[in-house]
C-alpha cells in the first residue's frame, strides 16, 4: 500500500485481502490480474476482507 495512493484514499488498509474488484472475484488462480479487473477513471468496487469483517470500497483510480 503506498501512502496517497487511491485505495489508501478510498480506506482500504495494507493488511486488507482483496476479495473482489468489480464483481471478479479473486484467488490464487488469478489474483495477477488484479490490473486487468481494474477500471481507469472510473469507480471500482472492490470487497476485502479485515479480519472477519468483509468491507466494500469504492476506489477511484483517476488519481494515480
Amino acid at each position: 500500500m503506498y501512502k496517497g495512493s487511491p485505495a489508501e484514499k478510498a480506506g482500504i488498509k495494507a493488511n486488507d485481502v482483496i476479495l473482489e474488484i468489480n464483481g471478479n472475484k479473486l484467488d490464487n488462480s488469478n489474483s495477477d490480474k488484479i490490473t486487468e479487473f481494474l477500471k481507469n477513471d472510473k469507480e471500482n468496487v472492490v470487497k476485502v476482507k479485515r479480519g472477519k469483517e468483509e468491507l466494500t470500497f469504492s476506489v477511484k483510480m483517476d488519481d494515480v
